[in-house]
């Protein structure tokens, strides 16, 4: 799911805020109502601290000041009633054997969606975690991943300009929480097996409809990138931020395309499609 914004409504995450939730697991842990997921004690603690031996669990939506009286609740006992379903959800993840089943708990489609986007674009975030999102439609339901949001640590980018296109998502560089969790996640056999089907599928039918998206999109909107190089025409580096200007747009398209075509063949070759290492 791509949108132009993340959260509770049709444009978005299309459920009844009054009987779903929507989360997101946040390395900036900046959220009114989280909790800190202990990843070995399989433990949550309540505005606990956010380490890299927990995952920074956070409600993104909706406002939970606003929705439990409605329901005869206060915030804080409506919280609890969410954070021990979640926790629920993690604790299976990360103590079911990677032969068992996590169909109680997620839909696992939408963790191969999640993360074929993922990792097709590189996107470092998932290791921090960073723009995590999760959702679920009522307590009786399963949790559903997406929307995919935040992709400013992808493509060639990790930290510094020039990835090169055969890295994996993520690593265990610093003992990140989100690595371990996804790990954990993704070596389950199930969803592997459709990771490989849904993977094969995209490579042979899905993959040349992007190419044609792409090139269509492109020559939309090149005379736009050619006007703003000539009224934004330097280059400049701060720190880790790189800006280039749009001028020389059809040349960085083909990097990109280059680049993709380069990415797609790592996952083809890598035992675990680019995900992890």
């Amino acid at each position: 799911m791509l949108t132009e914004k993340t959260g509770i409504g049709s444009g978005s995450v299309d459920i009844d805020e009054e009987k779903g939730m929507l989360f997101e697991i946040d390395s900036n842990y900046d959220e009114d109502y989280k909790f800190a997921y202990d990843l070995y004690s399989h433990t949550a603690v309540q505005n606990g601290n956010n380490n890299q031996g927990t995952l920074p669990v956070m409600i993104s939506d909706p406002d939970l000041t606003e929705i439990a009286p409605a329901l005869g609740l206060t915030a804080d006992e409506y919280f609890d009633t969410w954070k021990n379903d979640f926790s629920a959800m993690l604790t299976a993840v990360m103590t079911t054997p990677s032969t068992g089943s996590l169909k109680e708990y997620i839909d696992i489609e939408s963790v191969v969606n999640f993360f074929m986007v993922n990792s097709l674009s590189s996107n470092h975030e998932m290791r921090h975690p960073k723009s995590f999102k999760l959702y679920k439609d009522s307590l009786d339901g399963v949790y559903k991943f997406g929307p995919v949001w935040d992709f400013d640590w992808a493509f060639t980018f990790d930290g510094r300009e020039g990835a090169p296109a055969n890295t994996p998502m993520v690593d265990n560089n610093g003992d990140c929480g989100g690595y371990t969790f996804i790990k954990a996640l993704l070596s389950n056999e199930e969803i592997r097996t459709l990771y490989q089907q849904k993977w094969n599928a995209f490579v042979k039918d899905g993959y040349p409809e992007l190419k044609a998206y792409m090139e269509e999109y492109a020559t939309l909107i090149e005379p736009s990138a050619k006007e703003n190089g000539v009224l934004w025409p330097a280059d400049y580096s701060v720190d880790w931020r790189l800006s280039e200007s749009s001028f020389d747009f059809r040349e960085n398209f083909d990097k990109l395309k280059a680049w993709i075509q380069q990415r797609i063949n790592y996952c083809n070759e890598d035992p675990n499609f680019g995900l992890y290492r």
